[in-house]
């Protein structure tokens, strides 16, 4: 009897641990950098159970989290995307995968009794894409001489690779399947724009069914800025920078600079310590973003850079010179504003001294006008000295008048 309990219990028990589960792939996931991966999952619990959270990590990084109020990711969170739920699914898509993807993922959920973890982890691989386009530049010494060349593996299944410019227009140009050639007068006459280098029949199939947009189409264009320590121009021993600014990033960029038809090494920008002369001149920066099935080559339009000798001080600025003349006109105004004040003084003076000579009088009828001099009341307190014969010399009346 207490065997056949046993028995029972243990079968019972079997059954409730038989309900909690989490069923991933078989074996090993691979990927190409650049394309999609979906890892397709499933999971059970017993009836009564409910779930409240569920998590993906690779290997030791929690890579999504997803609770019945919130979802949380990661620095890959706008290319990890969780396509499950809270009852059975927790399919993973990753799009698009980079090299350092590869690893092993493993899915955990929790409900209010307790939290179950996948007991095994699904390994995945990520590796170059065959068909991402990569890029060489061949220059010789002359103006403009060289040429661009794109290219992609030969396990790439394509027709061959050709070049497109901002209307999706062919370039005609030197190409072969793996290899396509643009030479440098080309690039040249398109300066502003965005040419694109696209392998011929190849399909992105992580984006929806339809044409594929071409990279032309997005808004990739460069402009040249130029940083200098202080305003004013540019003068010999000064130093400034060159910064390549366009409206979008990507993951892998290159960038390219000439100056007055010479290469110049550099990043996205340019740091020039101690200018001279030769420092002047045109420039123009080029940007080669790689990706799967294309790739795009934007060119800035040419920016000119001026030099100014140092000994040449007396060269101002457009904005100097605009407030140093400024400066002068409302000098001249003020000097003209105080002589006319002084000669109507002087006037007015004379004018009332030549009425007075004149022995003029003024009419008793007419408004009395303030007197120039304060008048002195007579003060006949005032003692006046006495002389030998204690007589005053004058009367007080005299004295004050």
């Amino acid at each position: 009897m207490e065997a056949l309990l046993l028995l029972a219990l243990s079968i019972l028990t079997g059954a409730g641990c038989r309900d909690w589960g989490v069923t991933l792939p078989a074996g090993p996931v691979a990927g190409w950098s650049g394309s999609c991966v979906t890892i397709p999952c499933s999971y059970t619990y017993p009836e009564g159970q409910l779930v409240r959270a569920v998590t993906w990590s690779r290997d030791t990084e929690r890579i999504v989290w997803l609770t019945a109020t919130a979802r949380q990711g990661y620095d890959r969170a706008n290319r990890a995307q969780f396509l499950g739920d809270l009852q059975h699914n927790c399919t993973l898509s990753l799009n698009p995968l980079v090299l350092g993807d590869g690893g092993a993922y493993s899915f955990e959920f929790q409900t209010q009794s307790q939290t179950w973890r996948s007991p095994r982890a699904v390994c995945l691989t990520v590796s170059e894409h065959p068909c991402r386009v990569q890029h060489s530049m061949s220059r010789t010494p002359g103006v403009l001489s060289g040429s661009m060349d794109c290219s992609i593996s030969k396990r790439c299944s394509s027709s061959g690779l050709y070049w497109y410019d901002r209307a999706s227009t062919q370039i005609l140009q030197e190409t072969g399947k793996s290899k396509s050639k643009l030479s440098m007068r080309v690039i040249w006459q398109h300066r502003g724009a965005v040419l694109e280098c696209r392998v011929w029949g190849y399909r992105n199939r992580c984006l929806p069914k339809g044409p594929q947009p071409p990279a032309t189409g997005q808004p990739h264009h460069l402009k040249v800025l130029v940083d200098t320590d202080g305003p004013g121009p540019i003068r010999e021993g000064d130093s400034f920078t060159l910064r390549c600014v366009g409206d979008s990033e990507s993951l892998d960029q290159v960038y390219f600079w000439i100056h007055d038809y010479e290469d110049l090494p550099g990043s996205s920008s340019v740091q020039i310590q101690g200018a001279t002369l030769s420092h002047g001149g045109n420039y123009t920066c080029m940007k080669w973003v790689s990706d799967i099935g294309r790739a795009y080559l934007a060119i800035s339009p040419t920016t000119y850079v001026a030099i100014l000798d140092g000994s040449d001080w007396y060269q101002l600025s457009p904005g100097l010179m605009a407030g140093f003349g400024a400066g002068i006109l409302l000098l001249f105004l003020l000097s003209n504003l105080g002589v006319y004040c002084l000669a109507r003084r002087i006037r007015q003076r004379k004018e009332l001294g030549g009425s007075l000579q004149g022995g003029s009088r003024e009419d008793p009828s007419a408004p009395q006008r303030d007197s120039l001099y304060e008048e002195i009341p007579c003060a006949e307190e005032i003692p006046c000295p006495l002389d030998d014969d204690g007589d005053y010399y004058n009367s007080p009346k005299d004295y004050c008048n």
